[in-house]
């Protein structure tokens, strides 16, 4: 297992109770001081960490895990297996507490061997059509995720001109009536129809439906009228 320098130091401060505002000059301070024997059992217990999570994801093909030999920050002292032989590299982009880096899993295809027959199998046990174990921590993960909401009041197209003759006071004509449905787009893509509203002294959006092709809210509206 790698870890970029500057991310691996910033998750040791978060590991131990800090709260870095920027990334610290890992290159330097690893070269002046390497890592002391605290971080080398943080890097320790996330590699067990990961192991733990690993092991449960390959669980309906095979036991696995991870175990922490020791640490090397210098490349040059790190010799797991031959320089010809051939190692599955799996590299992830990371970006946390404002710092980048990667973290990369190294596996030497020979640990592999045992299992090629599992592996060149097209029939896994995946927990059977029935198991829906699944369902309820993904639907958690995916409420969790923000998404950006953007009400689009109206637009107005204005050549450069009358732009730059706008004064404070002077009204822009947008093309939408006041009665008609607002569209709300989720990530850019319009999901959502609605009317303005006031909520709690806020300014808001009334849903009303999704939006649709043909048979949409405003289309409703409009064939009601």
């Amino acid at each position: 297992v790698t870890i970029s320098p500057s991310l691996l130091l910033i998750l040791f401060d978060y590991l131990l109770g800090g709260a870095p505002t920027e990334a610290p000059d890992a290159d330097g301070l690893l070269k002046s001081r390497g890592l002391p024997v605290v971080e080398r059992r943080l890097f320790g217990h996330v590699v067990d960490t990961v192991g733990t999570e690993w092991g449960k994801a390959w669980s309906t093909v095979v036991d696995v895990g991870l175990k922490s030999l020791r640490v090397e920050t210098n490349p040059h002292h790190l010799a797991l297996f031959e320089s010809d032989e051939q190692v599955m590299i799996t590299t992830y982009e990371v970006s946390f507490a404002g710092t980048e880096g990667t973290i990369s899993f190294i596996l030497p295809l020979t640990s592999l061997r045992p299992v090629q027959k599992q592996l060149a199998s097209s029939v896994l046990d995946a927990g059977g059509e029935d198991d829906t174990s699944w369902r309820e921590p993904l639907a958690d993960a995916l409420c969790n995720v923000k998404l950006a909401c953007v009400a689009e009041l109206g637009t107005a197209e204005l050549t450069l001109r009358e732009l730059s003759s706008l004064e404070e006071g002077q009204i822009v004509r947008l093309n939408r009536d006041p009665d008609t449905f607002i569209t709300l787009y989720i990530e850019g893509v319009p999901k959502l129809e609605g009317k303005p509203a006031v909520q709690h002294g806020n300014l808001s959006i009334e849903v009303f439906g999704a939006v649709r092709s043909e048979e949409g809210p405003a289309a409703q509206e409009k064939k009601a009228s």
